[in-house]
């Protein structure tokens, strides 16, 4: 910005950041539809591997145990490729704690009941969550029920 500039009130704008490089497959950057159908397929079979796994060689909870390391591993490599901390605050490591507990008992309750009444009825039953959600925040929370979602259930 010269003198004659600040002098008529005139700025220039700043150019935004550019944002920070995909560390995925650049596939997948041009066709993020394509990423959501590859994630929905590969998290398709997950109850299907955990019925398959001998119980007795290794439990629901293991399985769970296992799924979650692996997705913790992954994660952090994501993160140190895009540059970005892995040193929460307090206050996020606080929530991140409390989401990785009921993370936890849901895996827990879900491969369960995959051994028990099968992979399709459990991930029915597991997915009704969001029946329940919406129906918790409207009890105990006041909220309002969309009619978009009351028709929809």
């Amino acid at each position: 910005m010269t003198a004659d500039d600040r002098s008529s009130g005139e700025s220039t704008p700043t150019p935004a950041p550019d944002p920070p490089a995909s560390p995925l497959p650049g596939f997948l950057v041009r066709r993020p539809l394509l990423g959501v159908a590859l994630g929905a397929a590969a998290i398709s079979f997950a109850p299907v591997f955990v019925r398959a796994i001998d119980p007795r060689a290794l439990g629901p909870t293991a399985i769970g145990l296992h799924r979650t390391a692996l997705g913790a591993v992954v994660l952090a490599l994501l993160a140190l490729a895009r540059g970005e901390s892995l040193r929460p605050s307090r206050r996020v490591l606080l929530f991140t704690a409390l989401a990785g507990a009921l993370f936890a008992g849901d895996l827990f309750v879900w491969h369960r009941s995959i051994l028990r009444v099968g992979a399709g009825m459990a991930t029915i039953l597991g997915n009704t969550q969001v029946i329940w959600v919406a129906l918790a925040g409207a009890l105990f929370l006041g909220e309002r029920l969309a009619r978009r979602f009351v028709l929809a259930v």
